[in-house]
């Protein structure tokens, strides 16, 4: 280990719509499991649309599925009436909340713009720029860049 000296770049996942996800354990008894969203993750998101779970079970068992969604989390079983207390991981995905219509937003302008290629200059910038009116100053003044080495 480096014991945090070493910065590493993160990268995150891509979307066509704002999701927002969380991610847990649990444990089904005699296969099953009540798994309540935390509060702070609910609030983000709008729980009253459809959406989706994750599963991954940690051991052996006939498969997981989910049942129940609500507001306020959602159940897991195990497959075929399975009686297994399996531990399991899961992951949530849900639209943020304000923003369930929105998809693939056209970005096309802000992209020109942040993009735009800047003005070549020799010997530096001429920087023009115009101030509130002060009695006794001119109303426009010019910079000049210092001089750059070729």
């Amino acid at each position: 280990m480096d014991a945090g000296q070493r910065q590493v770049a993160l990268y995150a996942v891509q979307s066509p719509q704002n999701w927002f996800e969380d991610f847990g354990s649990g444990h089904l008894a005699s296969g099953t499991a009540r798994v309540t969203l935390d509060f702070s993750f609910a609030q983000t998101v709008n729980v009253d649309s459809d959406y989706h779970v994750f599963l991954t079970p940690a051991g052996e068992c006939r498969g997981l599925y989910v049942t129940n969604k609500t507001a306020n989390g959602f159940e897991v079983r195990e497959i075929g009436g399975g009686q297994s207390n399996v531990a399991f991981d899961y992951r949530i995905v849900a639209l943020r909340r304000g923003f369930e219509t929105v998809r693939l937003t056209d970005m096309t302008e802000q992209v020109k713009k942040v993009n735009a290629p800047l003005p070549k200059f020799v010997n530096g910038p001429r920087i023009s720029f115009s101030r509130p009116r002060v009695p006794g100053v001119s109303a426009k003044s010019t910079l000049s860049a210092p001089e750059v080495p070729r």
